[in-house]
């Protein structure tokens, strides 16, 4: 297995906005430059099927779940979602 821990990790650019806020001194674009990174991640399934999910697409998201893993697939991974913001 490999796994990329670099900076495709930062997915919530806001909670790090507002640590630099907190601490006082300058803010996140001024201290690192930040590029918005399409595929936001790319999977890789032993039996070759690949995935790759688009950064900032909701509905993109849904249509690469639903045409590397199944049809309606992208839809249940929605209800997932939908599902955490009410818990």
């Amino acid at each position: 297995f490999a796994f990329d821990t670099g900076p495709g990790l930062l997915h919530l650019p806001a909670v790090y906005r507002d640590l630099f806020v907190k601490t006082g001194k300058e803010s996140l674009e001024q201290s690192v430059e930040l590029s918005q990174v399409d595929p936001a991640s790319r999977h890789l399934f032993p039996d070759g099927t690949v995935l790759s999910l688009p950064n900032a697409s909701r509905a993109g998201v849904v249509q690469a779940l639903d045409g590397a893993v199944g049809a309606g697939m992208g839809e249940r991974w929605s209800d997932l979602v939908n599902r955490g913001r009410e818990v």
